[in-house]
């Protein structure tokens, strides 16, 4: 059983894994994996690496193997799967709500509206709301929200750029609009949890 944080999987990444993920959660479905096919045994092994990660006495400590493993796994899946021509035919809640995971992914430096999201899913606002507190407890907008500041965090920690650059960055065309909408949510304007760290 692998079980992974979408979200997760697909921040800062080159759009594959996003790719990926659309294709493997598209519905429920079971990939027959063929006993000394090349394609199989090339899984297997990335399964055997994964597992001995987890094994390890520095389990706990967060590492970016596991992650690479992970991503390395959803995507030979999404590649056996797109080989086997299977057609997607219906979307579970969880497939759903993993397909807008990787647009927020893909759009949250854009400030989408919930309702462009809505759209670009064939959903209303208020389902795709419904959808994203049945998974998380949260609203969309907070998820997109908690998104942006973790960019934010991670921005401020490991970039030397102006304040007001980072918020360029992020899509907000108001360097001080940024730092209220940080200091909403962390606490601290964004020149004091740089000197925190």
């Amino acid at each position: 059983v692998f079980t992974f944080d979408a979200a997760l999987l697909a921040e800062h990444d080159d759009g594959e894994v996003g790719a990926a993920l659309r294709m493997l959660f598209a519905e429920p479905t079971a990939l027959p994996l063929p006993a000394g096919d090349a394609a199989t045994e090339r899984l297997h092994a990335l399964w055997q690496a994964l597992h001995a990660e987890a094994q390890t006495p520095t389990a706990q400590v967060a590492g970016p193997v596991p992650l690479w493993l992970g991503r390395a796994v959803v995507w030979q899946l999404a590649q056996w799967r797109t080989h086997a021509n299977e057609r997607p035919r219906m979307q579970g809640r969880h497939a759903l709500y993993t397909r807008w995971l990787v647009l927020v992914e893909e759009h949250y430096t854009e400030h989408w509206p919930i309702t462009r999201y809505a759209a670009a899913l064939g959903l209303s606002a208020e389902r795709l709301n419904r959808l994203v507190r049945a998974e998380t407890g949260l609203s969309a907008q907070q998820i997109v929200h908690e998104r942006l500041v973790r960019e934010a965090c991670r921005l401020l920690m490991h970039v030397q750029a102006p304040v007001s650059q980072l918020a360029f960055d992020l899509g907000f065309d108001d360097p001080a609009y940024f730092s209220r909408f940080f200091r909403r949510h962390t606490g601290l304007a964004p020149a004091a949890y740089r000197q925190k760290l």
